[in-house]
Order: structure tokens, then sequence, then C-alpha cells
């Protein structure tokens, strides 16, 4: 994904960390998910910068549908 804007990788890094750990992500599953609950388990989000990318790592347990790309895209959001 390109971004053409700076972006504020400390604030994203401090973001992150308030998705780490069980919680219900019912906010980040998009509309067609068809899982039966959004509980998961995030054990890391990392946002790392190296050069002019920057890296966003997410490990869980499970993910539901379109998890991921909308915690990056609010992580984004963030950083602007």
């Amino acid at each position: 994904l390109h971004v053409p804007a700076p972006l504020d990788i400390d604030a994203m890094k401090k973001a992150a960390l308030y998705l780490v750990g069980e919680n219900d992500y019912e906010s980040f599953r998009g509309s067609q998910c068809t899982a039966s609950h959004a509980r998961r388990y995030l054990w890391h989000v990392g946002v790392e910068k190296h050069g002019i990318l920057i890296e966003i790592d997410v490990r869980g347990n499970a993910f539901c549908l379109n998890m991921v790309r909308i915690m990056v895209g609010t992580l984004i959001e963030v950083g602007r």
C-alpha cells in the first residue's frame, strides 16, 4: 500500500499496543465475515520502519475476514 503522506511511526507503535491481547475484534472484521464470533488472541502487533517502507506485523491465533487489513488501515489513520 502506498501512502504519500508522512506517518507518525511512534503514534502507530503506541496504538498497536492496544490491539494486543484477547479481545472481541468485532469492529475489525469485514461485513461478509461468517465466523461465529470475533473473539481472538493477538500476541504481537508490531510497527517497524525500514528505510522508506513500514512493516506491520500481526500475529495471533486466528483472524476474521479482513481483520488485519482493517487494523492496518486504522493504524495508518493514527499515523496521519
